[in-house]
Formats: C-alpha cells, structure tokens, sequence
C-alpha cells in the first residue's frame, strides 16, 4: 500500500484522473465495480444528510404553562406540520428508486419521535396543553408507516434494505415504549416480514407475531385473508368466530357477512355478540338492527319481535321499533303487552332534551292513554314543554294540561327572589295567551300574582309591562 500510495504521490491531480479513467474503462469488471463504489459513497453521504435533517427537525421547542411550573417541551405542532416536507420527499425518492432515502427518513423520523416521547413522557400530566398537542403525533406516524410499506413494496427494495427496516422496526419496538400510544410497530413489523411472501410461509409468519400479541385485530384480519386466500375457509371462519371479543375484528366480519348477504352467518355471530352480555358487553342498537334483519330475511317472526322488545328498552321506546312491534303483535292482546313493555323501559323526566320523554308521550297520544298522558307530563319540571302537548289531547283533557302549566307558573312564582326570574315568569305567561284556550288561564294568573304579591313591586312591575299584551 506505501508503494500505491507513493506512486500515486509522483501524479499530478489530472493525471491521476486520466490515468483512472482509462484503467476503469479498460476493464468491464472494473467498471461495474467502481460505479457500485460510487453509488455506496453517495447513498451513505444522503443518507448522513438526511439524518441531521430530521434531528434539526425534532429541535423544535415550545414553552408550556407559566411561572415557576412552566418547562420546555417538543413543538409537537411545527415538528409535525414541517415533517410533510420530509414525507413528500421520502415519497419522491421511492418514485425514484432511491429506497434508502425513503427508509432512512422514515426510520430516523420514528426514532426521533421515541426519542423525545420517552424524554418527556410525564410532561402531559403537568399541564393538559401539552397532552393535547401530542395528538398531532399519530397521523404523522401513519404517514411514516404508510412510506415504510411503499418502500419495501417497492420492486426496486434490496434484501438487505428490507431486512434492515424490519430490524430497526423490531429494535424500536422494544426501545420506545412510548411510541406505542400512536403506532403498533409490531403490526408494522408483521407487515413488512409478510410482503413477498406465498401462503404457508405467510400463515407461519404472521402466527409468531400473533403469539406476541393474539388481540392485534390487524393480524388476524390478516390471517383471516390469508386463510380465505388458500382456502381454507372453515379454518377463517373459525378464527373470526374465536376473536369476537376484538371489537374491530368483530365489525370487519360483519361487515364481510353482511356484503355477501350470508344472513345465516352473520344471524350466528349477532347472536353471540348480542346475548353473551358477560363475554361481549351490553349489545349495541346496530348489531340488533341487523339481527332483526337476518330474522326477517331467514323468516324467524318469534325472534324477530322478541329482538324489537330489546330495541325499545334499549332506545328507551324508541317510535319505529314501537310501530313494528304493534304489526306484528295480536290487538287483542296489545293492550296488556305494550303496559307491560312500557313497564320495562326506562324513560328519562329529569329533561326536556332526553328523547325518551317525548318517545312515552307520544306513544300514550297514539293510544290514546290520555289520563296516562297527564299523569306522565305531570312529572316533568319543566312548565314550558306542556304546551306542546296540549293542542294533541281532546278538549275534555286541554284543561288538565293547563291545570298542570298553572300550578308550575306559580310553583315559580313562589320561588322567585329577582327581576330576572320576575320576567321569566311574565314569560311564561305570555306563552300560555298564545295558545287556543290559554288566554283565560293566562288572565287568571295576572290576577293571582297581582293579589298574592303586593308587596313585590318589582314583580308586579313586569307583570303590568305584560298585561296589555295577555288581556
């Protein structure tokens, strides 16, 4: 090497460029070898280059809270929203053939991102504007794992460019817990391992990664896919029907059943999800739409009525499923059932904006419950709503109603102490004289508040600016 070195030494810049030229080009091998050298040294120096970028990036500081209890944190706002450069350039290199750029922008953005999460993962507790900024972090992550699968799915990926990604994922899986929150890089790192791959070597791949996490609803999706694939369709279907509990895997194969109108199927796993309430939870208003569905297409009256008895507790008494229930039950008996069902429904008196309230009201109105219905306005606080319902009730039960709105506008009366409640009384009043029969009452109770309150001028102040309007 001292003799190549000082021989070299003896040359002239240009000549050691001549003289390499022509030694290049009069060896093919050679040539081959030297562009590959080249290409090494520049991909390397990209490489460098885009790693001090992405740190610079995650330089971004911001100051949290105020005082003494104030501290610096991550610009979790400009860190991110600067990334989408970075991104639209790993995507350009990719289109490029340049895969290691892509990669290594992608895989330093992550390992910059654990890095700093992990350094300042009890920040969020010490003041809330710094936990909501972290929530610009999980989009930021997917558009990073969406490059990461491009890259690899490139045709123009290395093996060794691969197996590298699918290290540095699995090594920052174990090294930054707190990415955890905003990506799962074990399904990422699934993925990645499956992507080129045929069937059986798929399957035992992915059951590796499904023995670190057996929840992930991603891999068994996956899995299921692939069963479907090769298939082995009572092996996927068995998988679906074991992972239920996994919310998301539960609504992806209903989603499938319901496509391919397999109504038999998905009756089997809507009876699982809906009445194992210990295994699956309280069963949701969906998946009991749809399992009335499969009843009345698979022809099942007896289970369909009993599904619609469930749907009106849960929606507490909800008019459509009302209605249906009335088709489908003998009038005879409809009577005594619907006071029975009623019975079992919980409808809420505490406010006018629960929609259960009006679901009972207006159910006893379309029977005909009238005394049921006063009875059942009777336990709402609130004077005001009595009014919608009195111009839906025959004349002989109108006054029972305005009975009802009297007695509340005194009970308010009674309890008012300044001019504002004084006005909201006045209020209330004038509302009743807009009605058909309400002008009377609305006099009367002028006259009350004159009589019974003399001594509040304040209160017969306002009720004087409302008289010319009432009488």
């Amino acid at each position: 090497m001292d003799k190549f070195d000082n021989t070299i030494g003896q040359l002239s810049d240009e000549q050691r460029l001549q003289y390499m030229m022509e030694f290049i080009k009069s060896d093919r091998t050679a040539v081959d070898k030297f562009r590959l050298f080249v290409d090494q040294k520049l991909n390397e120096e990209g490489v460098a280059i885009v790693k001090k970028e992405v740190e610079d990036l995650f330089n971004m500081r911001e100051k949290i809270g105020i005082g003494w209890s104030s501290f610096e944190a991550t610009d979790w706002y400009n860190v991110c929203d600067s990334s989408e450069q970075m991104f639209e350039r790993a995507q350009a290199s990719i289109a490029m053939g340049n895969i290691d750029i892509a990669v290594a922008i992608a895989l330093y953005w992550l390992e910059c991102a654990g890095t700093h999460l992990e350094r300042e993962k009890s920040y969020y507790t010490r003041d809330f504007s710094y936990g909501y900024s972290l929530k610009q972090i999980r989009p930021a992550c997917q558009k990073v794992i969406d490059i990461l699968e491009e890259a690899v799915a490139s045709p123009m990926v290395s093996k060794g460019v691969k197996e590298e990604t699918l290290q540095r994922v699995t090594e920052l899986e174990r090294s930054c817990s707190s990415l955890a929150d905003y990506v799962n890089l074990n399904t990422v790192a699934a993925m990645l391992s499956l992507m080129g791959m045929n069937g059986p070597d798929s399957l035992k791949t992915l059951e590796k990664f499904l023995e670190k996490d057996p929840l992930n609803s991603d891999l068994i999706i996956r899995k299921w896919e692939l069963l479907t694939k090769t298939g082995k369709a009572s092996k996927a279907e068995a998988l679906m029907m074991d992972n239920l509990k996994v919310r998301a895997v539960a609504e992806f194969y209903i989603r499938i059943l319901y496509n391919d109108e397999d109504f038999n199927k998905l009756e089997s796993v809507l009876e699982k999800l809906t009445k194992d309430v210990d295994a699956y939870g309280k069963p949701s208003i969906d998946h009991l739409e749809l399992l009335a569905t499969c009843y009345k297409t698979n022809s099942k009256p007896k289970k369909l009525q009993e599904t619609y008895e469930r749907l009106f507790i849960i929606s507490h008494g909800n008019l459509s499923y009302y209605h249906e229930l009335k088709s489908m039950v003998n009038s005879t008996r409809w009577k005594n059932y619907l006071k029975g069902l009623l019975g079992q429904t919980q409808f809420d008196t505490s406010s006018i904006f629960d929609e259960s309230f009006d679901n009972k009201a207006d159910i006893l109105i379309e029977e005909g419950w009238y005394d049921e219905l006063v009875e059942w306005l009777g336990r709402l606080n609130t004077v005001s709503m009595y009014l919608v319902y009195v111009n839906k009730v025959p004349e002989e039960f109108q006054s029972k109603i305005y009975d009802l709105y009297c007695s509340g506008v005194k009970y308010k009366a009674s309890e008012a102490c300044c001019r504002h409640e004084y006005n909201r009384v006045a209020d209330l009043i004038v509302e009743l004289s807009k009605t058909a029969q309400g002008k009377k009452y609305a006099c009367s109770l002028i006259d009350y508040i004159r009589r019974l309150y003399v001594n509040k001028p304040a209160f017969q102040d306002e009720i004087r600016k409302i008289a010319s309007k009432v009488y």
